[in-house]
């Protein structure tokens, strides 16, 4: 990091960390980050200091335009559906992560659920550490261990959680809006908001970035800063 960056992250009190459990196996950064969560918070939670609400969240595509816990129910864990225009087994991506990762059988028992994005999950500090040790469970479930290496296999990992266990699930839009199936006619921009069909602003928009009049949006909202 630059000064201007640690600079920047002081003023708003971010606290940084290395990925340094990606050496423990050959996987990808994106599913590594859940064994470094893991690591964060239970030293947290060892030491007293853990939050009693969290959000973990992607950072490269997520913008808020409000408080993300605002009106948040209150339950340990609590999962993101995305756009109901898709499931499991019609969505490419998502069905190769699946199938990547635990096979065609696999597709075929939950292929019909929405999709939940890894990307955005809350809970409590003890919720979201069981969570996440599911998730490292997950991780070893994949077979080869190879797999663990393709881009998106903590999506697979994560969707097979949410079902297997029954995690609580959030609609899309509630507080986060994740938008890479939302037709670009259910989007409105006002005012250098962004709003659903209904005049909701969610909190938390996530895949923006799929959307290239969010992309001007952000980019004149930030002065390219998210770029």
């Amino acid at each position: 990091m630059d000064a201007e960056l640690e600079a920047f992250f002081r003023e708003y009190r971010v606290d940084t960390d290395l990925f340094s459990e990606a050496h423990f196996l050959p996987m990808d950064r994106q599913l590594a980050r859940f064994f470094t969560y893991y690591r964060i918070l239970k030293t947290a939670l060892q030491l007293g200091t853990a939050p009693r609400r969290v959000l973990l969240t992607d950072v490269r595509d997520v913008v808020f335009q409000g408080d993300p816990f605002q009106g948040l129910p209150a339950l340990d864990i609590l999962a993101v559906l995305e756009d109901p225009s898709m499931t499991l087994a019609t969505c490419p991506f998502n069905a190769r992560w699946i199938v990547g990762g635990y096979g065609e059988s696999m597709l075929k028992q939950i292929g019909s659920a929405r999709i939940s994005c890894s990307g955005t999950i809350y809970g409590s500090s003890h919720g979201l550490l069981r969570y996440l040790l599911l998730m490292i469970k997950g991780a070893y479930e994949c077979a080869p261990l190879a797999r663990l290496q393709m881009l998106g296999i903590d999506q697979g990992i994560h969707n097979v959680l949410v079902n297997r266990y029954r995690v609580p699930v959030m609609e899309n839009g509630q507080l986060v809006w994740t938008l890479h199936y939302v037709q670009d006619s259910a989007i409105r921009v006002s005012d250098g908001r962004v709003f659903d069909p209904k005049g909701h602003a969610p909190s938390v928009l996530h895949q923006y970035d799929r959307k290239a009049a969010l992309v001007k949006l952000m980019d004149e909202l930030w002065g390219g800063q998210l770029a």
